[in-house]
């Protein structure tokens, strides 16, 4: 279950830095740039061969993979420089589409893995990253209650209450307005005097 909801969140991340790149170019620019798609893919996917295919380390293949990307944006980036509106938007689709089309074809399915993708472990460096303690059931174990911030509407509570069999209990703020250091203590507080 922990695995699952670290899978979770780091593609809840790869998507917000996916939107934060969106919200640069078609929000503070104008641009009208579909070919945030090729860029992603194109990183990703260095990483998984880097990684899965060659055998080499996470830490190298995150540069790498950042290079690449950068020579597809000076590679799409150099001829489009003047283009605008519809034109841009036609010249970044198709680019976009011929690396979808690169990623799923037959010829490139022994290192690309065609429409399945990559499969493969990722290494230890990739799963060092995990922000929780392997033995995080044992940890929670040890507290009679667990109280759980969270902007939600008490999801990762019940994950841990089912997972970890412990008894957490959910502080959710759902209008979206920050936790204050003081109301965290209060429900603390609240909570111990139960």
């Amino acid at each position: 279950m922990l695995d699952y909801l670290v899978s979770i969140a780091l593609t809840a991340g790869i998507y917000a830095i996916f939107a934060l790149g969106l919200n640069l170019q078609w929000g503070y620019a104008g641009l009208l740039n579909f070919g945030q798609v090729a860029f992603v893919a194109v990183g990703a996917y260095s990483v998984g061969v880097i990684v899965v295919t060659l055998g080499l380390t996470l830490w190298l293949a995150i540069p790498i993979s950042i290079f690449a990307s950068v020579v597809l944006a000076l590679v799409l980036g150099i001829p489009t420089l003047r283009l605008r509106a519809d034109y841009l938007a036609i010249v970044t689709i198709a680019a976009s589409e011929i690396v979808r089309q690169l990623v799923r074809s037959i010829a490139l399915r022994d290192v690309l893995g065609g429409a399945n993708g990559i499969n493969g472990k990722m290494g230890q460096e990739f799963h060092d990253l995990n922000p929780f303690p392997a033995d995080l059931g044992e940890v929670l174990a040890r507290y009679p209650k667990v109280l759980i911030p969270e902007m939600n509407l008490g999801q990762l509570a019940m994950l841990i209450r089912a997972k970890f069999l412990v008894d957490a209990q959910s502080y959710t703020q759902v209008s979206g307005v920050p936790f204050r250091a003081a109301d965290m203590e209060a429900r603390i507080r609240e909570e111990m005097n139960r």
